[in-house]
């Protein structure tokens, strides 16, 4: 039986725009062959309209398959890809010693997403033997790549002394950085810092311009606590927190938050 023809120079970009307009079904035609023909992109693509239904029934068997195969050329987006599946047991037996060991695979060729999953393995022992400072290690590298799930996490580690020196300017640090994109779980325990600190650190006007923004961020503690510290706050300083929340919203839709 004759081979299929090489698809042409112009056949992924076409793929490309297709899935760029949301043209899914189209997008997956045109994407099939690439991918038989070892097209890594078409490869990961293909896998992430199998695994979420676009285009094509969801079929979880079939996106590990494609994911698989972008794997194992060395690609770290698809290996992260790869290591979810066996977290979640989709499409391939839960198995998180084999998710651990794509997340690595991921995570030492220095995808942020994999250093994360990693760290996430080590803090909660799963595939792999608990250990805090290991996980603050992965984190720290993914934070520095500004994934904002792992300078969080950081943040939470250095607030508790957890596989870190305690530190409280360690914790604001991480959380700011964290927060300046977003990140309602970071706004809202940076505003509980300034709310809840030492003497000396203590801003309650910060504290309620970052609870404002996080509660706004879908925080359902910053709604609760904005409340609990505005009943405490002059009309004066309401106002310099509502100047301050516009400040925090303008830097975060700066950082495309």
């Amino acid at each position: 039986m004759a081979k299929p023809p090489k698809p042409g120079p112009y056949a992924l970009p076409a793929a490309d725009a297709a899935y760029d307009r949301g043209e899914y079904e189209l997008a997956y035609i045109k994407y099939l062959p690439l991918a038989e023909a070892g097209e890594v992109r078409a490869q990961i693509r293909l896998g992430k309209l199998l695994y979420e239904g676009l285009g094509t029934p969801k079929d979880y068997a079939e996106a590990a398959r494609w994911w698989r195969r972008a794997a194992d050329t060395g690609n770290a987006s698809a290996a992260t890809s790869l290591g979810f599946l066996y977290t979640q047991g989709h499409g391939v037996p839960q198995d998180y010693a084999e998710a651990a060991r794509w997340y690595r695979m991921s995570a030492t060729l220095g995808d942020d997403h994999g250093q994360f999953d990693l760290g996430n393995a080590y803090r909660n022992g799963r595939g792999v033997k608990q250990d805090q400072a290991e996980a603050a290690y992965w984190y720290r590298l993914a934070a520095g790549q500004g994934y904002a799930a792992a300078q969080f996490n950081l943040g939470i580690m250095y607030a508790a002394g957890e596989g870190v020196e305690q530190s409280r300017d360690e914790a604001v640090n991480w959380y700011r950085l964290a927060a300046n994109q977003g990140h309602a779980a970071a706004l809202n325990n940076l505003g509980w810092m300034y709310w809840e600190g030492e003497e000396e650190f203590r801003d309650p006007v910060k504290a309620l311009a970052l609870l404002t923004v996080a509660a706004e961020r879908g925080s359902e503690h910053a709604s609760l606590n904005k409340a609990n510290v505005a009943a405490t706050m002059t009309p004066r300083e309401r106002a310099e927190a509502r100047l301050l929340a516009n400040e925090w919203r303008e830097r975060i839709a700066a950082w495309g938050g």
